[in-house]
Order: C-alpha cells, then sequence, then structure tokens
C-alpha cells in the first residue's frame, strides 16, 4: 500500500497537482472509471449525433434538411441506426473478435502496438460510412453536415493511425476532441444555437481528459495530442466540405 501511494502520489504531483491525499485520489479514480465507460471512444459518436438532434438548432439557410433538430422523426431514427451499426456495433463486434483471436490481449487495449489493428478498423467503417452518406443517399435527406463529421472521424482515426506508431495517444481524448470539433463545426452553420453547449463541452473534454492521468492510462502530452488531433480533424473536414 505504501509503494502503491507513493507511485500515485508522485504521478498526480506531477500532472495534477492539486490531489494531495491518497482517499481524494481513491474516489477520483473510482470516479474516473465510471466517466472512462461513459464516454467511451465508442460511445462518442452516438451521444454527439443526440446532442445535435435533440438541442434546439435553426440553420442560416433556414432549410430543415441542414438542421439536425428540425428533420422528421423518420429521418433521425435513420442516422441513429446507421451511426449505431457503422461507429459502435461494427467497431465492437471487431474489437470482441480482435480479443478472442489473440490480436489484442484485452478490451481496453492498453497497450500501443496493439492499437494498429483496431484503428485502422475504425478508419475503415468511417470511411465506408462517409461513402455512403455522400454518393449513395439522395441530397438534402439528411444534414450536410453529417458528411462533415464522418469525414472528420476518418480524417481523426486516420492521423491518430499514424501517431500511434511514436505514442499512445488518448483515444478518450481523441474522442472528445472529436465530438467538440463536431460541434463547433456545425455550429457555425447556424443562425440559433444553444451557446452554453460549446463551454460546457470543452469543460467536460477537461474532466475526461483528467480521468484519463487520474487511471495512470496516458500522461498531459498524450492527452492533449489526441484531443487536438479530434478537434483539428473534425476543422479541417468542415474546410474541405464548406
Amino acid at each position: 500500500m505504501g509503494h502503491e501511494y507513493l507511485k500515485l502520489n508522485f504521478i498526480f504531483s506531477n500532472q495534477l497537482p492539486f490531489l494531495t491525499t491518497f482517499a481524494e485520489m481513491t474516489q477520483l479514480s473510482k470516479l474516473s472509471e465510471l466517466l472512462a465507460y461513459i464516454f467511451h471512444p465508442l460511445n462518442i459518436p452516438l451521444m454527439g449525433l443526440l446532442l445535435l438532434m435533440y438541442l434546439p438548432g435553426t440553420p442560416e439557410s433556414f432549410l430543415v434538411a441542414d438542421s439536425f433538430y428540425h428533420i422528421s422523426s423518420d429521418l433521425k431514427m435513420m442516422l441513429l441506426m446507421l451511426f449505431g451499426l457503422f461507429t459502435w456495433l461494427a467497431p465492437l463486434g471487431t474489437v470482441i473478435m480482435l480479443k478472442r483471436s489473440g490480436e489484442i490481449s484485452d478490451l481496453q487495449m492498453d497497450a500501443r502496438q496493439e492499437r494498429h489493428v483496431p484503428i485502422s478498423f475504425m478508419l475503415f467503417y468511417f470511411l465506408v460510412f462517409f461513402a455512403l452518406v455522400q454518393f449513395y443517399l439522395p441530397p438534402n435527406v439528411i444534414p450536410k453536415s453529417t458528411n462533415s463529421i464522418l469525414l472528420g472521424a476518418a480524417i481523426g482515426m486516420l492521423a491518430a493511425r499514424i501517431a500511434n506508431r511514436d505514442i499512445k495517444l488518448s483515444l478518450h481524448a481523441l474522442g472528445m476532441g472529436m465530438l467538440t470539433g463536431a460541434v463547433y463545426v456545425y455550429y457555425n452553420t447556424l443562425a440559433v444555437f444553444p451557446i452554453w453547449l460549446m463551454p460546457s463541452l470543452f469543460i467536460l473534454s477537461g474532466i475526461v481528459v483528467s480521468s484519463r492521468i487520474i487511471l495512470q492510462k496516458h500522461d498531459l502530452q498524450q492527452s492533449l495530442i489526441g484531443y487536438v488531433i479530434g478537434f483539428a480533424a473534425q476543422f479541417v473536414a468542415g474546410l474541405i466540405l464548406s
């Protein structure tokens, strides 16, 4: 116990110096584990889509098709099913398959080398989803920002795959960066939107990133790199498709 305390105290004194007692660290570790499950990278796309669909927003074009909030319930359900398939069910099934085949040792993929294949699969799923929306769905049926979000996710996964050769970046931070970046790019197309959401997402991102440091899964540099890559990927996709 003494050795564990010294180890935790050394890490937190360098990364999060405001934590001082073992009791505080223990409680925060439990909370951080809960946050890690809630804001798991696989959950982020659906969370983001739900935010855009059910928080009021009026597009600058005033066209219903340009607003996630104003599209019909049937279209919302279709998008939720597609996002659920390509960004949650397919990746989860792939990770489970890789675990059973021995390609990865655990579902958390703590080892940097084990992340290459899962990230590559995620990149593939986002590219297929983007191609489906971009080239096969009729135009002006779903918001154009859907294309930007999916392209941004693909760019982010590609950048993460490249960066993962040298650094174990935080996939949780990457996901939160993509979420914040996607909302930022989408809100730039709106005339009216809830102004409290962006500050809230930045604060929430800071909490999630801190939780990964508390759990000793990543250091501050790995977390910040992941977040910046995620946000920048969405921003770049928005510029490409604007």
